[in-house]
């Protein structure tokens, strides 16, 4: 936060209040989930279980659950939903209108 507390605890701690939550709204996007689901079984293997959000505002995110094969002996697990809605990359990366879908991608 760039705001300073007026505001300490006892051990000189800052205490924050935070102003009213956003209203809720449903999710957007989901328009591309049958392909997604799609390029995942066409390059990883069959999607064996989707984990999906219980509670989803503004975008759903749903884990596909990938088992593992013999060419790769390790459980995947895929994300998807949040390509729903543009992102906002840092500023020093690509100028945000060039990919405006981007997702993240972890690799060990």
């Amino acid at each position: 936060m760039t705001k300073k507390s007026k505001v300490v605890s006892m051990g000189g701690s800052p205490i924050y209040h935070h102003g009213e939550a956003t209203h809720w709204q449903a999710p957007q996007g989901e328009e591309c989930i049958e392909q997604i689901s799609s390029h995942i079984e066409a390059h990883l293997g069959k999607v064996e279980t989707v984990f999906h959000e219980i509670l989803s505002d503004i975008v759903h995110i749903d884990v596909h659950f990938v088992k593992p094969t013999s060419e790769f002996p390790f459980v995947r697990l895929v994300t998807s939903g949040m390509s729903d809605l543009p992102s906002r990359p840092c500023k020093i990366h690509s100028p945000p209108h060039q990919y405006p879908q981007a997702a993240a991608r972890l690799d060990e």
